[in-house]
């Protein structure tokens, strides 16, 4: 539940356009992802997104 509340946070913070939450298989998301985008990974390899995040902060710090 307080992941939910601080993601949340970022979403007010940055938007949901620039909001990202990363999700680990095999745990249950919660319910208010909806409009957020969502970068999902195999059980224990975080390592397999890093490209995407850093694909994300590249475009959004371009951007400004």
């Amino acid at each position: 539940e307080n992941v939910v509340h601080e993601v949340g946070l970022f979403q007010g913070t940055l938007g949901f356009d620039r909001a990202i939450v990363a999700i680990e298989e095999g745990v249950e998301p919660f319910s208010n992802l909806h409009g957020i985008q969502q970068l999902r990974f195999g059980a224990g390899n975080v390592k397999e997104i890093y490209g995407d995040v850093l694909a994300t902060l590249r475009r959004e710090f371009a951007a400004e």
